[in-house]
């Protein structure tokens, strides 16, 4: 079922919906407020709607939570797009797309008999429906939307501009589970992605090149949009180093909107090559780790290099660099100071005809931040 029309329907349907199950849990007196948690749940759902980004934030959160209960089973209620995410992590016993079925979820859900529920969606309604038909005595959530609130047992303040990994991690209050100095890399099994073989063209580019650099344009979301011509510009510069080489990296639907940038490109095939649609998501983390530079907008392998710990430099429009971004000497944020931006709030742009905050950005701001990294 597509995302965008389970989003729609979200947004009438599910507020209607949080409503009547709230009136009748406070009727009938359903529900025991701050209900104990129990010392040794046996079992923990944990829901995460959206992008790879959300779920790849959530895996220290997963980490935190299996310290505290190495014996318990967690389950995590996700987007059949975030099923590769699984690959990365030994932490997820089961995982269940809503997507794929929304009734037959709801039945598993039922079946499954949860100690405890951990909602981690920021807004919208239907995960908080989901969290109250499990039946679990314990369900946290964030405190963001009055419409579904009182379907929780346990309710979690939340900084509309905090660091997203933080902010997850503060929905394990309730367990008494001490969060403020996980790591971001928590959770991620390195050694598996370093097992992972490299794409033959990688390989054959590093033995001819020092340095790989990753472009990633996510040239399909309009609001993190950068012309191709841009790019194009960006990748010449580095070209003029007969030591850096470049591969494009990206989903298959990015295929057309590449194949744009490289008929801009000179004739260098022995410096450029494009990797999009062609890598698994074990493949990627492997060429990440591989790469000396990753070059593109705000997206999950955005997100999966900064955890990784490879330099990254990454254009920022519409979203939130301070709630998704990470900024110090390793990681160069590029963006232009809008009175309009950051817009993306809570799963909702707003409406524009001209993307001026991704627009403004030019080729020579980012070939300078890339100069600035050492990078010539």
């Amino acid at each position: 079922m597509k995302i965008k029309f389970l989003k729609f329907i979200d947004t009438f349907a599910g507020k209607i919906l949080c409503l009547f199950l709230g009136y009748l849990d406070y009727l009938f007196n359903w529900t025991t407020k701050e209900a104990r948690v129990p010392e040794q749940p046996q079992r923990i759902l944990i829901i995460r709607p959206g992008g790879m980004g959300d779920f790849l934030y959530l895996l220290p959160t997963l980490k935190l939570l299996k310290a505290r209960y190495p014996q318990v089973q967690i389950h995590i209620l996700a987007e059949k797009r975030n099923r590769a995410v699984k690959d990365l992590t030994n932490i997820i016993d089961k995982m269940l797309c809503y997507d794929s079925n929304p009734f037959a979820t709801l039945i598993s859900l039922r079946q499954e008999k949860y100690d405890v529920v951990i909602d981690s969606e920021q807004f919208h309604n239907f995960s908080a429906l989901f969290s109250y038909l499990t039946s679990a005595k314990v369900r946290i959530g964030f405190k963001t939307n009055p419409f579904r609130n009182h379907l929780y047992t346990h309710l979690i303040d939340y900084t509309l501009r905090g660091f997203e990994a933080v902010e997850f991690a503060r929905l394990l209050e309730p367990l008494e589970i001490k969060t403020k100095e996980a790591p971001l890399i928590m959770g991620i099994l390195h050694d598996k992605i370093l097992s992972t073989p490299l794409p033959t063209e990688l390989t054959d580019l590093k033995a001819r090149h020092s340095s790989i650099i990753l472009i990633a344009p996510q040239g399909t979301d309009k609001y993190r949009f950068w012309a191709p011509e841009k790019y194009q510009q960006v990748i010449k510069a580095l070209v003029r180093n007969p030591q850096q080489a470049v591969a494009i990296i990206g989903s298959k639907s990015e295929r057309k909107f590449t194949e744009k940038i490289i008929r801009g490109l000179p004739d260098r095939k022995d410096q450029i090559i494009s990797l999009v649609g062609k890598t698994s998501f074990l493949e990627l983390g492997r060429i990440i780790t591989e790469s000396a530079l990753f070059v593109g907008c705000d997206s999950g392998s955005a997100i999966l290099t900064s955890m990784l710990g490879a330099k990254s430099l990454v254009l920022f429009g519409s979203t939130d660099e301070k709630k998704w971004g990470l900024e110090n000497s390793e990681h160069v944020i590029v963006k232009k100071e809008m009175a309009c931006a950051p817009c993306y709030m809570l799963g909702s742009h707003k409406y524009c005809k001209r993307i001026d905050c991704m627009e403004k950005i030019s080729p020579a701001d980012v070939i300078s931040a890339i100069n600035q990294l050492g990078f010539n």
